[in-house]
């Protein structure tokens, strides 16, 4: 009679074999395997230093938030109202689909572009952003001297926290201007003959402030301009030692492009009376045009209405933005907006983004959708912040490097080569498409 063999125990459907039941074994722990460890750990001297650094916009803006008390973060940050707007801007660049072009030569990839007859070395440029001194001391020279490295625009800001003048003198690039129409129209003929006499080739005038938007962070934290620290407030920016000790060397952040009668930059109530413009019509605009040399833009344009009167006042390009979700909550996203107003104006003038841009890819969609190029505003104030002029370069070259990625996955070897081909929108955009192009 034959012995039966034991079956192996089981516990399940999924044991795969028998179960020990007494101690656990382990292997030797001999001088091979730590040899093995040894090579694989990295000695060399400065290895425990070194670190990848931001990868992404993403990142900027993670080192901003850590170098930036929590007031000045969040008036870089935020938006006008409950954000919607701000939100818009972003999650309506996800919706939109690329669409790749499959066995087309990109082994080489030209990012060059012209923008209203400016030569750039990509389709990004600085947007304009205010008060820029308060994310770091160096502000608008230090995006000046990076875009003009980069070979792209820098459009200061009304607003700057330098005058226009100091910027021209601070590097060689192109700059451009954006201007409010204020109360005071002698003092915006002044100022515009200071643009010209200071070299800008180009004019962007914002048409989006009739009055300012509601920026409920800042009046949570109860922001002023200069800032101004509260007792609530002085413990946690004692935490953020080195913005404080730049504030405190330096003179009091303002509108430096204003003086009071002290000769001391204005601050923000005497600058909001001034240039909001509750008063402005196309007239305006018309005026503007017949008194400005060079290239104008119309920024603030969401409706195709409204891209309509002002091409026909004269302007050289169209710039599609909600001023990053600051001003009117609730309205459309800066891309929804961009496809309408491109069925509705066809070619009869250059169209930009400003609104949500965070990567290369959201740059290409946005060119897909009809724009000639892109601004970023909170993008690069966010490499100020956590770096200086080297974090505005490096804001610029991982969005030149996302650029020219995604144009070689889509397959298109030039900026010209991306089209509306490329792309696939939401269906109610193509429905107000086709309906624009039925009423051009």
């Amino acid at each position: 009679m034959t012995e039966k063999t034991a079956e192996p125990a089981t516990t399940g459907p999924l044991t795969t074999g028998p179960l020990t039941t007494g101690p656990l074994t382990t292997r030797p722990f001999g001088m091979a395997r730590l040899r093995r460890i040894a090579d694989f750990v990295d000695w060399s001297p400065g290895a425990a230093l070194r670190s990848t650094g931001p990868v992404s916009v993403a990142d900027l803006r993670r080192e901003a938030r850590r170098r930036l008390p929590r007031m000045i973060f969040d008036h870089v940050d935020g938006g006008a109202g409950q954000e919607t707007t701000l939100q818009a801007n972003l999650t309506d660049l996800r919706r939109v689909k690329l669409r790749p072009q499959i066995l087309t030569p990109v082994d080489d990839v030209d990012l060059t572009a012209a923008i209203c007859g400016q030569s750039v070395s990509m389709p990004v440029l600085l947007g304009p952003t205010g008060l820029a001194r308060m994310s770091h001391r160096d502000g608008e020279l230090a995006a000046a001297r990076a875009a003009a490295r980069a070979g792209t625009v820098f459009a200061v800001s009304t607003a700057s926290s330098y005058s226009l003048e100091e910027i021209a003198a601070a590097a060689p690039g192109p700059l451009w201007f954006q201007l409010y129409l204020g109360r005071d129209r002698q003092g915006v003929r002044d100022l515009v003959r200071r643009v010209r006499e200071a070299g800008y080739t180009a004019l962007i005038l914002t048409i989006d402030v009739p009055t300012g938007g509601q920026r409920l962070r800042d009046l949570r934290n109860g922001l002023n301009i200069p800032p101004r620290v509260t007792l609530r407030q002085a413990a946690e920016t004692l935490l953020h030692p080195g913005w404080l000790a730049d504030i405190l060397r330096d003179p009091p952040v303002g509108f430096a492009n204003f003086r009071s009668e002290t000769g001391v930059s204005l601050a923000q109530r005497e600058y909001s009376e001034r240039l909001s413009s509750p008063t402005a019509t196309w007239d305006d605009l018309r005026q503007l045009r017949a008194l400005w040399p060079g290239k104008l833009l119309v920024k603030g344009v969401l409706t195709p209405s409204a891209a309509r009167l002002a091409v026909a006042s004269g302007v050289d390009g169209l710039i599609v933005s909600n001023h990053g979700g600051r001003q009117l909550d609730g309205v459309e996203s800066s891309i929804a907006a961009l496809v309408a107003i491109r069925a509705a104006v066809g070619d009869t003038a250059e169209l930009l983004l400003d609104g949500g841009i965070r990567s290369g890819v959201d740059v290409v969609k946005a060119m897909a959708a009809g724009a000639r190029g892109v601004l970023i505003g909170r993008p690069w104030v966010w490499g100020l912040a956590a770096r200086g002029q080297a974090g505005v370069e490096l804001c610029l070259e991982l969005l030149r490097e996302d650029i020219e990625r995604t144009m070689r996955l889509l397959g298109t070897p030039t900026i010209s080569a991306i089209g509306s081909n490329h792309v696939v929108l939401p269906r109610e955009w193509t429905e107000v498409m086709a309906g624009e192009n039925e009423h051009g």
